[in-house]
């Protein structure tokens, strides 16, 4: 029973941190910056956040595969 709780804590987080990491990729409308297409630029560090963001979940779905994968072997 304990796995089976592990494993939808560490699925809620892999799938948060996918989805914050695609979030931060997102080009932001306030900004005054364009670049040469026209469109809004993101900040310069949005893909250092957004690539440890996706290894963050990474290593909570690999976690998550992990524990479903116990859980599946002892039922």
């Amino acid at each position: 029973m304990n796995n089976n709780r592990e494993y939808r804590n560490n699925l809620f987080l892999a799938v948060g941190a996918f989805f914050l990491a695609l979030i931060t990729l997102l080009p932001d409308k306030k900004s005054k910056q364009v670049n040469h297409l026209g469109y809004h630029s993101v900040s310069s560090h949005a893909p250092y956040i957004s690539g440890l963001l996706a290894a963050i979940a990474a290593f909570f779905g690999y976690h998550a595969y992990r524990a479903r994968k116990v859980h599946d072997s002892k039922v």
